[in-house]
């Protein structure tokens, strides 16, 4: 696990960057602290240039969660849904950029400004 990823704990405030990292880890490093913070999710970039930045603030049961970044998608099977364990919830502000959440058969378009919560 990269280092940037492993010493951040859920219990905290932090903030994560993509910047400088090659597009392939970044994602990769992505879908690592999406595990740890929010749930098993897949990420997808159609393009070539991949880039985020994620503020963390945690609330007790809830966990405020922004985002800023280029478009992309981020999936979660139902079979990750069902074994999860987070007992908390999660705020997600998409500051700028979008995404596409997908949820069993449910999907939705993340633009500046959405929020969503998980």
């Amino acid at each position: 696990m990269p280092e940037s990823i492993s010493s951040l704990s859920k219990d905290t405030d932090w903030h994560w960057t993509s910047q400088g990292i090659p597009t392939s880890q970044a994602i990769e490093e992505t879908e690592e602290l999406c595990a740890r913070m929010i749930a098993h999710s897949q990420v997808s970039n159609e393009s070539c240039r991949y880039e985020l930045t994620w503020q963390h603030y945690g609330m007790g049961p809830l966990d405020l969660n922004i985002f800023q970044g280029t478009p992309h998608r981020v999936t979660c099977s139902p079979h990750a849904v069902l074994n999860e364990r987070n007992a908390g919830f999660d705020i997600v502000l998409m500051q700028s950029g979008s995404a596409r959440a997908i949820h069993g058969t449910k999907s939705c378009d993340l633009s500046p400004g959405s929020i969503i919560l998980l």
